[in-house]
């Protein structure tokens, strides 16, 4: 099982096409598996989760969503029976187009990480991310005709400033990945957009390593030449035909008067640990 984990707008839909375009990864579009884990281990803990000996399923899911079993087998139950489900329609779909693994790819499954982590100990995760203000700029270009439903929130506490907003998701999210990473050191692997558009061969070398997966050296040069399966994602990646790095840098066009010193503190401190030390500083 491979998992990306990513804010919107970080190239998430590139990565999930050259895995798709793999032979052994089977990459669809935005499934929401995240939400469907959810609604599956309440449905369950509360009905068979509630029967036999021993204690029963707890009725909410805050643990399972830290990534901690509750006691007993009922619990238990309730994750075998959850992790079933998923492996039956994602391992039929990777049968049905001859691959043997399968990744999801999903933004707002970012707050599912660590139940995934718990219900697939074994899973890889891909830890993709892009400058920040690069995709500030990107959520408000995308943003001109309606805003996502995972940036919503952020423009409704800031309605008159919508840099700020956009900033603040990707910061805000951008701690959750960094403190799985920290957490879960072996299960992850970092990777940033701008490695991945500047130097595709070399990065999607170091990824598919990381995945124990077949070396594919011409990846970056098939895949988005390749049908693939659509669904969610950036639209625009079906209009070309080759990894382009021409978005880098759109975010040095965004007003710094419109961040606030404690947020500019904030994405200061993300970029430095991602390494874009000095790198497009805005103007």
């Amino acid at each position: 099982m491979i998992f990306i984990l990513s804010t919107e707008r970080s190239g998430s839909t590139l990565l999930r096409v050259l895995l798709d375009s793999h032979p052994q990864v089977a990459a669809p579009g935005e499934l929401g598996l995240g939400e469907l884990c959810h609604r599956h281990l309440i449905v369950l803990a509360r009905t068979l989760g509630q029967c036999g000996e021993g204690p029963p399923a707890p009725l909410s899911t805050e643990q399972w969503l830290a990534g901690e079993c509750p006691p007993g087998t009922a619990s238990a139950l309730v994750l075998e029976h959850t992790r079933a489900l998923v492996d039956r329609i994602m391992g039929e779909y990777a049968r049905a187009r001859g691959k043997s693994r399968w990744c999801n790819k999903t933004p707002s499954d970012l707050p599912y990480a660590e139940l995934f982590r718990l219900l697939w100990p074994e899973a890889r995760f891909l830890c993709l991310h892009r400058q920040g203000l690069d995709v500030a700029a990107s959520c408000l270009d995308l943003s001109r005709l309606g805003y996502m439903r995972e940036l919503a929130p952020y423009v409704m506490a800031s309605p008159t400033n919508t840099v700020a907003a956009m900033l603040r998701s990707w910061a805000e999210k951008t701690e959750k990945i960094l403190d799985f990473e920290r957490r879960w050191p072996e299960s992850c692997h970092r990777l940033r957009y701008e490695d991945l558009v500047r130097q595709p061969a070399e990065t999607l070398a170091g990824v598919l390593q990381f995945l124990d997966l077949e070396a594919c050296p011409q990846l970056h040069h098939v895949a988005l030449r390749q049908p693939h399966h659509p669904g969610g994602g950036d639209p625009k990646i079906w209009q070309t035909r080759e990894v382009r790095e021409d978005r880098i840098g759109a975010g040095r066009q965004l007003p710094a008067s419109l961040i606030p010193s404690s947020l500019a503190v904030q994405v200061s401190s993300l970029l430095e640990q991602l390494g874009y030390q000095g790198e497009f500083a805005s103007d």
